[in-house]
């Protein structure tokens, strides 16, 4: 079963630099894709396009490659990149190594929809 989640934005960034993080990021990628009808973003940050995942990744995900030569992923910047780049009215911004239990993000959007302004879909 999908849950609709379309009034929010699932944002990933991430840059690929070792095989467990391009594993980590299709798992959570189709994760995402397999629970949720939404709208998700990933951005691929890195000093060279592979195409590798975008071959690789579910159907339903909106990806853009970002190039950056910086060494160190300035993720707070990108965040704020993405944030401004998207319509939707809320924003999720999602790490590409873990993966939440759904009744956790169906909680936390039940509460942002209640008025909240911010959450963590984390159980203590």
């Amino acid at each position: 079963m999908k849950y609709k989640l379309t009034d929010i934005a699932f944002l990933l960034i991430a840059r690929f630099d070792t095989v467990e993080r391009l594993e980590n990021a299709l798992l959570v990628s189709e994760y995402l894709v397999s629970n949720y009808d939404t709208n998700i973003y990933f951005w691929d940050v890195a000093s060279h396009k592979s195409d590798i995942f975008p071959r690789l990744m579910p159907k339903g995900i909106k990806y853009l490659y970002k190039e950056d030569y910086d060494p160190i992923l300035h993720r707070t910047r990108y965040i704020n990149d993405m944030v401004s780049f998207v319509s939707e009215k809320y924003v999720a911004v999602w790490d590409v190594d873990i993966i939440i239990p759904v009744n956790q993000v169906l909680e936390t959007m039940d509460f942002l929809r209640k008025g909240a302004d911010f959450a963590y879909p984390y159980d203590k």
